[in-house]
């Protein structure tokens, strides 16, 4: 059996939060607002101490907080018309914060168009264009603008962005507005927008051609001076649609038309734009181009170069028109500026003869275009320079050297040969002797070789041959095979020594050295005349000696 039942004990359970809110109720009393209200819900032994209202304009995110209090009601102001709003409520006790309400919906009612920002234009002379940017329509669609110029306003024909307005006078500001009109009623006026109409576009100026070319017209107008920088548009008829197009659009007051045909007539007019818009074109002009030259051609190739002539060859020029075309060579030294004609005819490869040889040369070629009017001839090609063949002079032999230096014949050699001469001065420049020409050694104290050689020696060869030695060495003239055997070869020693043609630069050192240094032998009679008089001298002093001795010792 079951004993008896204790004393009762009551036990008090903790406070909840409160139960979910009921939805809240939404009314619009305008378009831009809205009242909510709502019931406390079941409070779950602690009182209810504020409520949380939320708003949103989609279902599930982006809510946010509009009251935060005790009251149930809330005004919610600054609402947009025609636009869907939600609510959800939510209690809170010292338990905490219950579940959300469920969502309640409503949509704002439409009204007149929103403000307008200030309006842009572009103005003329009588014309003003004004645009805007769309306003909301609050739910209901634009139907037209009103436009207020000063003591008129004007009204769109539907809700189009802009407007012109026309029949105004130049130069001249005004004040104008714009408002925005839909079903429900008129939208505010926009900020004030103070706009000018330009002066008068002005006159064109005079045009006329400065340049005349076969594939360009240069075209100038005006005087040259543009403080206000006026655009200037110059057009030119289509030869073949025969419709004028721009060809140049500036604030200068020239301009070059390039690719032109040659021998065509070109149709031209101008017009100047400044801020009052564009003026009206001038009279048309006419203008011709000239006849066109040939093209130039590429430097000439110099081949076959020889002492007295060479070979000349160019590319053929590119046809012009049904014109023949030939060509002219010139041809010129290098030291001397000016060009002369060697050729013209219509070869392009050509022979040029009557040259120097061992000189310089340059040579260009242009183009002459053989037309009905008379020769057109074009550019000059650049200069090619080359240099004929110089004369053939003896092998050349390191050891020695001849150069002339101002009025004299220097000759060099190097120790090998065992000569120390340094030079040979001209028969001339001997100041100290008259009948005598000096060959020089070392420079010293004691001068190592001095030769002091009667001058007739020397004058008969020296005084005829330096003079064209000195027209070789200058270049004045060359030394063929036929002038150095005239110099050199002649020479007797040329035979004694065994030189022949190819010896013409070691022999004619050696016959320079052997005419200032040779030394005759002596003969038989010179020989002993200088024999016979030393022995007379050794028998004089024997005498006097003996003459000496031979008193001392009979004595």
């Amino acid at each position: 059996m079951a004993g008896p039942w204790s004393d009762p004990v009551e036990v008090l359970s903790g406070a909840a939060p409160p139960d979910v809110p009921r939805e809240p109720q939404v009314t619009c009393r305008s378009s831009h607002h809205a009242l909510v209200q709502w019931v406390e819900p079941a409070s779950n032994g602690a009182p209810v101490t504020d409520y949380k209202l939320e708003m949103s304009t989609t279902v599930e995110q982006d809510f946010a907080t509009v009251f935060h209090g005790l009251s149930h009601a809330h005004e919610v102001k600054g609402l947009m018309a025609a636009t869907a709003y939600f609510f959800r409520i939510q209690a809170n006790n010292s338990a905490g914060w219950s579940p959300y309400s469920g969502v309640s919906a409503t949509v704002t009612p439409p009204s007149s168009p929103a403000g307008i920002p200030l309006p842009k234009f572009v103005s003329t002379a009588t014309t003003m264009t004004l645009s805007w940017q769309e306003p909301a329509s609050h739910g209901a669609e634009i139907t037209h603008y009103n436009i207020d110029v000063g003591d008129r306003v004007l009204t769109t024909g539907g809700p189009e962005l802009d407007y012109t307005v026309e029949n105004l006078q130049p130069d001249t500001t005004y004040r104008l507005r714009v408002q925005a009109v839909n079903s429900v009623g008129v939208g505010p006026f926009s900020p004030v927008l103070r706009a000018a109409t330009l002066r008068l576009p002005p006159a064109p100026p005079r045009l006329e051609c400065v340049n005349v070319s076969h594939n360009y017209l240069k075209l100038k107008w005006g005087d040259g001076k543009n403080p206000h920088f006026v655009q200037f548009t110059v057009e030119m008829e289509s030869p073949r649609s025969r419709e004028f197009q721009t060809v140049y659009q500036g604030t200068s007051h020239s301009c070059k038309v390039n690719r032109l045909q040659e021998l065509t007539m070109y149709r031209f007019r101008v017009a100047a734009t400044d801020d009052a818009g564009q003026g009206d074109f001038s009279s048309v002009e006419e203008y011709t181009t000239t006849i066109a030259p040939p093209p130039s051609l590429k430097a000439p190739k110099v081949t076959e170069v020889q002492q007295r002539s060479c070979w000349a060859e160019w590319g053929p020029c590119k046809p012009v028109g049904a014109d023949p075309v030939t060509y002219q060579v010139q041809l010129s030294r290098s030291k001397d500026p000016e060009y002369r004609l060697a050729y013209r005819g219509a070869d392009t490869r050509v022979q040029l003869t009557e040259l120097d040889p061992g000189t310089e040369y340059h040579v260009r070629v242009c183009p002459v275009r053989c037309a009905a009017g008379g020769d057109l001839p074009g550019a000059y090609s650049s200069p090619t320079s080359f240099n004929t063949s110089a004369p053939e002079v003896v092998n050349h032999t390191p050891r020695t050297s001849i150069a002339h230096v101002s009025d004299y014949v220097c000759i060099r050699a190097d120790r090998e040969l065992g000569i120390s001469v340094r030079g040979i001065e001209a028969v001339n420049r001997n100041r100290k002797h008259k009948n005598t020409t000096c060959i020089l050694g070392k420079r010293g104290r004691g001068q190592e070789t001095s030769w002091a050689i009667q001058k007739d020696q020397l004058k008969e060869y020296v005084e005829k041959k330096v003079e064209s030695w000195r027209r070789v060495m200058e270049g004045e003239m060359f030394l063929d095979r036929q002038l150095w055997r005239e110099l050199v070869l002649k020479h007797p020693l040329a035979e004694m020594e065994g030189f022949h043609d190819d010896d013409v630069h070691s022999f004619t050192l050696h016959v320079l050295l052997r005419l200032v240094t040779e030394r005759k032998p002596l003969t038989d009679q010179q020989w002993a005349f200088i024999i016979l008089f030393a022995f007379t001298v050794f028998a004089l002093i024997v005498a006097a000696i003996l003459q000496q001795i031979l008193p001392v010792s009979s004595r």
